[in-house]
């Protein structure tokens, strides 16, 4: 559904070559883009106990001067060596968003350095932040198109699928995709060694709970996540 003013509410975009022409009227309208940057994102667990979040103050100790002002109101939220920022998402997960550069060799240059400058935090911040090694992905394609996708993460001595990043494109919903994905990364961290399974969902996404219901999750314990009102 496209909300531009510059075309009616209503309008569905239905054809790839609409929506590019969209784009370049909106987007780049003085010419294609010049300059490319990336975000990077990592979803965070406990490493001894992975069905327990790992809360704000943890981020906040892992992060250091790094830490985003939703985390830390005082925090400097200084920026990584190459001018990469950090930010926490509202389900906890860590990002990355890099600085717009000229070339794509710079941009990987940029980025590196400054995963290495996380993964090169105090231990107990790179325990926190890097300690998942075995993540695979699930897609599914649709006439080329990316319609589904999923992450799956085997933690807790090899016990524990995590699973996250469950995301079907509004278009290709009501199809089962989100149950298939979901039993491929159950299959992928079955071979692994996990014997049971956690996730996160928002009570509110009933779509998303009633799914998972059907697939034999149960409530665990439930949080709140709080932002502090502006000063």
């Amino acid at each position: 559904m496209v909300t531009s003013p510059e075309v009616d509410r209503a309008s569905v975009l239905r054809e790839s070559g609409a929506a590019a022409s969209h784009l370049a009227r909106i987007c780049f309208k003085t010419g294609p883009p010049t300059r490319a940057g990336v975000e990077l994102e990592w979803t965070v667990h406990d490493a001894a106990d992975p069905a327990r979040p790992v809360d704000g103050e943890r981020l906040r100790a892992a992060l250091g001067p790094h830490s985003p002002h939703t985390l830390d109101r005082t925090s400097p939220a200084e920026q990584l060596r190459h001018g990469s920022t950090v930010t926490v998402e509202p389900g906890g997960q860590l990002e990355i968003s890099t600085a717009p550069r000229s070339s794509i060799a710079a941009l990987i240059h940029a980025t590196d350095g400054d995963i290495a400058e996380v993964s090169g935090l105090p231990d107990a911040a790179r325990h926190v932040l890097t300690a998942v090694d075995r993540v695979r992905f699930a897609h599914v394609y649709v006439d080329g198109a990316l319609v589904a996708i999923g992450r799956g993460t085997v933690t807790g001595q090899g016990r524990w699928l995590g699973l996250s990043l469950i995301e079907v494109v509004p278009a290709a919903r009501r199809r089962g995709l989100a149950r298939f994905v979901i039993h491929e990364l159950v299959d992928w961290a079955a071979a692994q060694g996990a014997t049971h399974a956690f996730l996160q969902v928002e009570q509110r996404n009933t779509g998303a709970v009633a799914l998972y219901r059907g697939l034999g999750f149960t409530t665990h314990h439930t949080y709140l996540t709080r932002v502090a009102p502006p000063t």
